[in-house]
C-alpha cells in the first residue's frame, strides 16, 4: 500500500500509548491469553493481509507468519504482556526510533529472511511493552514512515 499523506491515530489503552500511522495501511488488533499470561496489541502494515499464527491459524497472537509476503513489507506489532516477556530485557525511553531496534533473543523462524527486530519500552504506570518490527527491502520513504510512526508513540493523555 502506498504511504498516504493522511495519517490516523490508534489508541492502545492496555499499553497506555497511542501512535499515528498512514491511513492507507492495514490495521489488525490482536490479543490472547495462555494460562495466566495475557497479550494485547495491534499490528500495522503496508500490506493488506490478514496476519495469522503460522501453526494455529489464529489472528489473535503476536507470532505471525511472514512467509510469502512481498518485498517492501513493513509490519509493526505493538504488544504488551502482563507476564514475563522474553524479548523485553532492556527498555528504551520515548520517543522511539528504528535506530534503537535490537534482534530478538530467539529469532522467529516464520520471518522467511525478513529483518526482525524489536524495541522494548514502557509508558509510565503500564506494563512493559515492545514493538516487533518486520521489514523486507524497504525504500527510504518506507523507512521514514517507520521512523515517523515510532516517533509518534506517546502516552495516552
Amino acid at each position: 500500500m502506498p504511504i498516504s499523506s493522511e495519517w490516523t491515530t490508534k489508541r492502545l489503552p492496555e499499553l497506555g500509548i497511542q501512535f499515528s500511522y498512514p491511513a492507507s495501511w492495514h490495521l489488525q488488533d490482536h490479543g490472547h491469553s495462555v494460562g495466566l499470561a495475557t497479550m494485547y496489541g495491534a499490528l500495522i502494515s503496508n500490506v493488506d493481509h490478514g496476519f495469522e499464527h503460522p501453526d494455529l491459524r489464529d489472528a489473535d497472537t503476536s507470532v505471525f507468519d511472514m512467509r510469502g509476503l512481498p518485498d517492501g513489507l513493513v509490519a509493526l506489532s505493538f504488544e504488551q504482556f502482563n507476564r514475563y516477556n522474553p524479548i523485553a530485557n532492556k527498555e528504551t525511553g520515548l520517543p522511539l526510533s528504528l535506530d534503537y531496534a535490537r534482534i530478538p533473543i530467539d529469532a522467529d523462524p516464520y520471518g522467511a529472511g525478513l529483518l526482525h527486530d524489536y524495541i522494548s519500552f514502557r509508558a509510565a504506570g503500564y506494563p512493559r511493552s515492545s514493538v516487533e518490527i518486520h521489514i523486507s527491502d524497504i525504500t527510504e520513504a518506507e523507512r521514514a514512515a517507520i521512523d515517523r510512526i515510532l516517533a509518534s508513540v506517546k502516552p495516552i493523555p
